[in-house]
């Protein structure tokens, strides 16, 4: 339990920013994945509560839904820390659960370890290399999924006992293997798929090295195998038939097109450490660039040599080689399809060719599997100290004879090994943090606005546009998760039935009429689409079809003052609620009379007041010679894209004199006087908003001397 502790206290470090535990922050960055695993932990602290089909989610991609195993729903993540979501929101159960990722996972690799090894300090070092792995580092900061693993060193525990040691009684020990099974396809099938692709190689490996002795062995394991396959099949005969065949499950390839070449693997990966760990220089972080992907397969020249040097050395012990082998394996199936190095693939193949058309395992992604080189090299080098600390201590050579050194020795030197192996994977620094800024509206009693399980349209519209992934600073889908899954929500981020009907996409279902999704994805990009003269009326169509109850839109991207006009013109003005404009009671606004009644925009309605501009300097009745700094804030809802500085007074007739540019302390311009004759003179600053309309405030008189 001490162990277990030191690593929570590891974990803690590596991520730091213990005071950004709660909901206003998000550990390194905000990206669609991300979103998407935070929504997952409160779609099922929402949803086995109210009594809703957990493996369908329709309060996502309304009115379609998404299919929870196409999409990685870590059902039993969400059970585990649904108490934490309860109480404190799913941001600050995302954030918690990725520190307890690394620590939950090299505590149980220290206590498997605990089987092969009479020295606990031994078990400890393997339980550091598995769960703060490079593998674990890379993609611990946004891959909860991914690297809360501590089932898959207990699974090979299971094999062991089952094939090798037998002590156990073989029903529950397979019923056991089953559960397991089940379980990590509850957190992620990938993993459970790769594991059951190194549990074949195993089981072959030892039924190679173990021919003479299956006899004996064989009514144990058939019999275990047996439980293991009933207890499983039980289990997940209905998630994976409605993963496969269910409502939204992806046909085909459950991966991009591409997905080898996208994440490539480089044998230069387990060599040159990425910028995130301690023994980086200026060098390796440049060649990092060319092996981005490959990051995780790092292991580094001291473990290396460690782990050659204890399999020669400590030959005579069967489980250091059947862990070399299996490390070996690891390590040149995580390398893809084709051999690569220092970025240029060349076109030796590699055996993870095979798994490219093999249904169900043809979905890995070859870097993954660097967690079971991670897994295999821990195993090694944990029993592999310990061996090294028991021949110490029975040393009979002239320089260690005298009994007072034996310990010493014994202790030392597997210290100083450990940590060669070990400083190589330190992270340089710890996780970044980053604002979650949620609105106000979606943390306070004024989200009870929204009808609950109401539909919900909402701006930036959450999909995917092109090549570029949507991820502003927050999403709507994180306010959804946030606000307890008040209502549901059309578009979203996850793993869609392609359009074609072939694969996937990121893309959720296109609802017509297409111009509104159309419109609000120009107006978020800022990208120039004819503005169709039917988009307004394409507007209440689609609130009717969808049978949409409340329109929110966030003042973000390049042009939402283009939505916040369509939709008041569709169906009347709104309201500006903590940070938000908000459209209820959409049905009854879109009753026939009150449509033909409908006459508002922005100006007409009030809600938005207009950008108001603050001079800060120069100063009310100033004189100014020469070049001179000014400077103006800026107040509004609605992005501000320019502020010019205008000047009246004298011959002049509110003339431009210079446009202002933007910075962390205001909209400055340099300004020089000598443009205009001695006099006084009214300065003003005017602001242009993504709204369209003109803001200005108080004017500032100033005298002009040169």
């Amino acid at each position: 339990m001490i162990c277990c502790g030191v690593y929570v206290a590891l974990a803690m470090a590596v991520y730091g920013h213990p005071d950004a535990l709660g909901s206003g922050h998000m550990s390194r960055a905000i990206s669609p994945d991300t979103i998407e695993e935070v929504w997952w932990l409160a779609w099922t602290a929402f949803a086995l509560p109210h009594g809703h089909n957990v493996l369908a989610a329709q309060w996502q991609n309304y009115p379609a839904g998404e299919n929870f195993g196409a999409n990685g729903s870590m059902f039993a993540l969400g059970i585990l820390f649904l108490p934490i979501t309860k109480l404190f929101g799913p941001i600050a159960a995302w954030n918690i659960a990725l520190r307890m990722a690394l620590a939950v996972s090299a505590c149980s690799m220290c206590l498997v370890l605990r089987r092969w090894t009479t020295w606990w300090p031994a078990a400890f070092v393997g339980g550091l290399l598995y769960g703060f792995s490079a593998y674990a580092i890379y993609l611990g900061g946004g891959y909860l999924f991914l690297t809360f693993v501590p089932l898959p060193p207990v699974v090979f525990l299971l094999l062991h006992e089952i094939l090798v040691r037998q002590h156990w009684r073989p029903g529950r020990t397979g019923a056991l293997l089953g559960l397991l099974c089940a379980l990590q396809f509850f957190i992620w099938s990938e993993i459970l798929a790769s594991m059951v692709v190194f549990g074949v190689i195993a089981v072959a490996l030892f039924l190679l090295v173990s021919r003479h002795d299956l006899v004996r062995r064989r009514r144990y394991a058939v019999t275990a195998f047996a439980y293991s396959v009933a207890v499983g099949g039980v289990l997940l005969a209905l998630p994976v038939f409605y993963t496969l065949a269910g409502p939204q499950s992806v046909k085909g390839t459950p991966v991009h097109s591409g997905v080898f070449t996208r994440f490539p693997s480089d044998l230069l990966g387990a060599i040159v450490p990425s910028s995130q760990l301690l023994t980086t220089n200026g060098l390796m972080a440049m060649a990092n660039m060319r092996l981005l992907f490959a990051t995780g397969l790092y292991l580094g020249v001291p473990l290396l040599v460690v782990l050659v040097a204890f399999a020669v050395v400590f030959r005579s012990r069967r489980e250091i080689l059947f862990a070399g082998m299996m490390a070996a394996a690891a390590f040149v199936l995580s390398m893809g399809p084709h051999l690569r190095v220092d970025g240029h693939e060349t076109p030796i193949p590699l055996p993870f060719v095979a798994f490219e058309h093999l249904p169900l395992v043809q979905g890995m992604i070859p870097v993954r599997l660097a967690l079971y080189t991670s897994l295999f090299a821990a195993v090694m080098v944990s029993i592999g100290l310990d061996e090294l600390r028991q021949r110490l201590r029975r040393s009979g050579t002239s320089r260690w004879r005298h009994p007072r050194w034996r310990p010493v020795a014994a202790a030392v030197l597997p210290a100083v090994i450990a940590g060669a192996v070990v400083i190589p994977l330190v992270p340089r620094h710890t996780e970044s943090s980053i604002n979650t800024d949620i609105p106000s509206f979606f943390t306070t009693a004024a989200v009870d606005a929204l009808p609950q399980g109401g539909v919900v349209l909402a701006y930036p519209y959450p999909d995917r546009t092109g090549s570029t992934f949507y991820q502003p600073n927050h999403a709507i889908m994180l306010d959804q998760a946030v606000a307890g899954m008040r209502f549901k929500l059309i578009g979203g981020y996850g793993w869609f039935p392609s359009r074609a009907g072939l694969h996937g996409t990121t893309r959720p279902a296109l609802l017509r009429p297409k111009s509104v999704e159309a419109t609000f994805d120009s107006a978020f990009y800022g990208t120039a689409l004819p503005r169709d003269a039917h988009v307004v009326a394409d507007l209440r169509v689609f609130l009717r079809r969808f049978d949409v109850q409340s329109v929110i839109v966030l003042p973000d991207g390049a042009n939402p003052g283009l939505i916040v006009s369509d939709v008041t013109a569709a169906i009347g003005c709104p309201v500006e609620s903590d940070g938000v404009a908000v459209w209820t009671h959409v049905k009854q606004r879109l009753r026939g009379d009150q449509v033909r009644a409908v006459d508002a925009s922005i100006d007409t309605c009030g809600a938005f007041a207009k950008e108001v501009t603050n001079i800060r300097t120069p100063a009310n009745g100033a004189t100014l010679s020469g070049t001179m700094t000014l400077n103006s804030t800026v107040s509004g809802y609605f992005e501000v894209t320019m502020v010019q500085f205008y000047i009246t007074g004298g011959p002049q007739h509110h003339t431009l004199v210079v446009t202002g540019s933007r910075t962390p302390l205001g909209w400055i311009a340099r300004w020089n006087t000598t443009s205009l004759p001695n006099g006084t003179y009214t300065l003003q600053s005017v602001g242009f908003g993504t709204d369209g309309r003109i803001g200005s405030g108080t004017a500032i008189t100033v005298t002009v001397k040169n």
